[in-house]
C-alpha cells in the first residue's frame, strides 16, 4: 500500500485519526509526493503525529564525518515533517 492511501484506510478500517508513519514506508521525499500525502491526510482527516527514521549514521560516535552525515540526514527527516504538520520526528539511534 502507498502511504498516501493509508490515511483513508486507517481511518475506515481502524477508525484511527492519529497515526505513526516510519519514513522509510514514504515512496518519496520530493514535495509534490509529501504534497499528496499532506491533502490524503486531509481528506481523511488523519494527523501524523510521529515519524521514526532511520539516518544510517551514528549522531554520537567518535567519527565526526558521520555524525555530520547523520546531523544532516536527520536534518532532511524534520524538514519532511513539515509537510504533514509532524509535531515529532524520532530518529533511530545506530
Amino acid at each position: 500500500m502507498d502511504m498516501k492511501d493509508f490515511p483513508a484506510s486507517a481511518d475506515k478500517h481502524f477508525n484511527v485519526r492519529n497515526v505513526e508513519i516510519l519514513g522509510q514506508y514514504l515512496r518519496s521525499i520530493d514535495a509534490a509526493y509529501l504534497e499528496e500525502f499532506f491533502r490524503a491526510l486531509t481528506a481523511a482527516g488523519v494527523r501524523v503525529i510521529d515519524m521514526p527514521t532511520s539516518v544510517g549514521a551514528s549522531l554520537y560516535g567518535p567519527d565526526t564525518v558521520k555524525c555530520a552525515l547523520a546531523v544532516e540526514i536527520s536534518k532532511k527527516w524534520i524538514d519532511v515533517a513539515v509537510a504533514p504538520n509532524c509535531p515529532s520526528v524520532r530518529i533511530h539511534i545506530q
